[in-house]
């Protein structure tokens, strides 16, 4: 599909600007004439030269407070009776926080102006819109409730925000005291033992097996140094690779569920989020087959998602 740039006059002689998707410019124009207006110039959008090479765009997120308000304002608008698209564009305009999602904002905006459905228009920004989302709002503008459907995935959007913040706060005194360790060892490796090796050198006698192997690591860490930091910073290019498989991701997702500690803590919020969507769904009215396949995913786990999907 191609973007072609248009300007068109309705019925009244009022004009009107936007983009649409088309295969080519004579497709675009009976898309137009079919919304009701008269072409007046289409032209193909040129693509931007710096889209290409955007590496910033990889990095750029909206934040779960920005989407949040974006479900509750455009509820509130819809509910009161604005036209969705004035209520596309107040949001925009107000938007200023987040920039990034103030563009994506007028992309979706443009998109319906054009004919796209909304639900459509979510899906071509994966990233920030997830699958439950678009899948919902689908349902909603099948049954005509989308403020309340709105309304429903901003309270999901709060209440994963939440949840996310007390697993925060309950591993975080966990790593605190792990990282000390860490550091502590550390510290006696390269300050500590130096000191001390050289008198247990001079003494000549059977030093205590734990004493040898401190020597024996810090003579590693003094003398191969250069070798150990690109080892370990391969080693982990490896295992984020490794995870990144359907394999690796499997096994991981299943250590995670039987970690001492952290494994029930997974496994209930898991859970937790399931129940909760689950619910939020079928109250939208969506199939049970396709709130099953799309619930799969939110429990980001795929040992528990396999099990959803059976």
């Amino acid at each position: 599909m191609v973007k072609f740039k248009y300007r068109a006059r309705d019925k009244e002689g009022r004009l009107h600007t936007g983009v649409v998707d088309a295969e080519r410019q004579e497709a675009a124009a009976d898309q137009l004439r079919g919304m009701g207006y008269l072409p007046v110039l289409i032209e193909e959008q040129a693509d931007s030269p710096s889209r290409g090479v955007d590496v910033l765009s990889l990095f750029k997120r909206v934040k779960p407070q920005d989407l949040i308000l974006f479900s509750r304002q455009l509820s509130t608008l819809i509910s009161s009776g604005v036209p969705f698209i004035k209520s596309m564009t107040i949001i925009e305009k107000q938007m200023n926080s987040s920039p990034y999602f103030q563009q994506i904002i007028g992309d979706i905006r443009r998109d319906v102006e054009s004919g796209t459905a909304f639900s459509v228009a979510l899906e071509k920004h994966p990233k920030i819109f997830s699958r439950l989302y678009a899948g919902m709002i689908r349902a909603a503008e099948t049954a005509g409730i989308l403020d309340s459907i709105l309304n429903r995935l901003a309270l999901l959007a709060e209440h994963e925000m939440e949840t996310r913040s007390r697993i925060k706060a309950a591993v975080r005194y966990p790593l605190i005291v792990i990282g000390a360790l860490c550091a502590a060892f550390a510290f006696l490796v390269s300050f500590v033992i130096p000191r001390f090796a050289s008198l247990y050198a001079q003494s000549k006698t059977a030093l205590p097996l734990p004493t040898r192997i401190l020597i024996g690591i810090n003579h590693v860490v003094q003398n191969y140094w250069f070798l150990i930091i690109p080892g370990i910073a391969f080693t982990a290019w490896i295992l984020m690779w490794y995870l990144r498989t359907p394999g690796g991701r499997w096994r991981w997702d299943g250590i995670k569920l039987k970690l001492p500690v952290f494994g029930p803590l997974f496994q209930k919020t898991a859970l937790s989020r399931f129940a909760r969507v689950f619910s939020a769904m079928q109250k939208s009215g969506l199939s049970m087959l396709l709130t099953l396949d799309i619930v799969a995913e939110t429990v980001e786990n795929v040992v528990l998602a396999r099990g959803v999907e059976e």
